[in-house]
C-alpha cells in the first residue's frame, strides 16, 4: 500500500496507477487497454515531476497521439497547479512540450530550421490533403509509360480480371488501396528515401512488394 500524498490524494488511482505515478524506474512500459486511464496517469506523474521532483515543465517532454488528448492532458496540468498556487509552473506548462509527436517534431524543427535546410515557414500537411496528393501521385503513374512493363500489365490484367467477374470496386480503386496501404506501412518504418529507391529500383519489385503483403495474392511468382 502506497501512503499517498495530499495533493494527489483526489485523484482516486488504483495501488497500480500509483506504482506507476511514484515510478523511480527512468524507463519503462505501461501496458495497459483502452480506457485505462492511462492519460490521466500520465498527468499525475508530470505533476509529480513537478511538484515533488521540483522539474521545470519547460524541461519534460509529454508526448501523446491526438491533439485532442494534448489539449486535454495541458488543461488538466495547467488547472492543478493553478490550484496548487504554482502560478509560474502554470505558466510554463501552458506553453510546455506536451505535444502529439507532430506538433514536436514541429518545434524542433522550427526551432533548427536552418540546420534541418527547411523553409522556417513550413507547415503540417493535414491527412485529407496527404490523401490528395497520393491520389493525384497515383493518377500520374498509371497515366504514364509505367503500365507497359510486362509485370504490372500481367498484375493490372489480373486485378482487372477480377473486377470482370464480380469485384465490388474498380481495378484502379483496388490498386490504389494497395499503394495507400503499403505507404501507410513505410511510413513507420524510418526507411531513408534513398533506401527505398535502391529497394524498389523497378516497377517489378514493387508490384511484387505489394502482392506479398496482400492475402489475396500468396502466390506471388505466379503472375510476378
Amino acid at each position: 500500500m502506497i501512503n499517498v500524498p495530499p495533493w494527489i490524494i483526489d485523484a482516486n488511482l488504483t495501488d497500480d496507477q500509483l506504482k506507476v505515478v511514484f515510478s523511480k524506474d527512468k524507463r519503462f512500459v505501461v501496458q495497459a487497454g483502452a480506457g485505462s486511464g492511462k492519460t490521466g496517469v500520465l498527468v499525475w506523474r508530470y505533476l509529480k515531476h513537478v511538484i515533488v521532483d521540483e522539474f521545470s515543465p519547460d524541461e519534460i517532454l509529454t508526448i501523446t497521439f491526438t491533439r485532442l488528448a494534448a489539449a486535454n492532458m495541458r488543461r488538466r496540468i495547467v488547472d492543478r497547479l493553478l490550484s496548487s498556487g504554482m502560478y509560474d509552473a502554470a505558466r510554463l506548462a501552458e506553453t510546455g512540450p506536451i505535444d502529439t509527436i507532430h506538433a514536436f517534431l514541429q518545434r524542433v524543427l522550427k526551432s533548427h530550421s536552418l540546420e534541418a535546410k527547411l523553409d522556417p515557414d513550413f507547415t503540417l500537411i493535414d491527412t485529407d490533403r496527404a490523401l490528395s496528393n497520393i491520389q493525384k501521385s497515383f493518377q500520374t503513374v498509371v497515366s504514364s509509360d509505367i503500365t507497359d512493363e510486362p509485370a504490372i500489365r500481367k498484375f493490372l490484367n489480373r486485378m482487372s480480371g477480377e473486377q470482370k467477374y464480380g469485384a465490388n470496386s474498380s481495378m484502379q480503386s483496388k490498386l490504389f488501396d494497395l499503394v495507400n496501404s503499403g505507404l501507410n506501412k513505410l511510413r513507420g518504418s524510418l526507411i531513408k528515401q534513398t533506401d527505398l529507391a535502391r529497394i524498389y529500383d523497378s516497377p517489378t519489385s514493387l508490384a511484387r512488394k505489394l502482392l506479398s503483403e496482400d492475402k489475396k495474392y500468396p502466390a506471388t511468382q505466379d503472375y510476378v
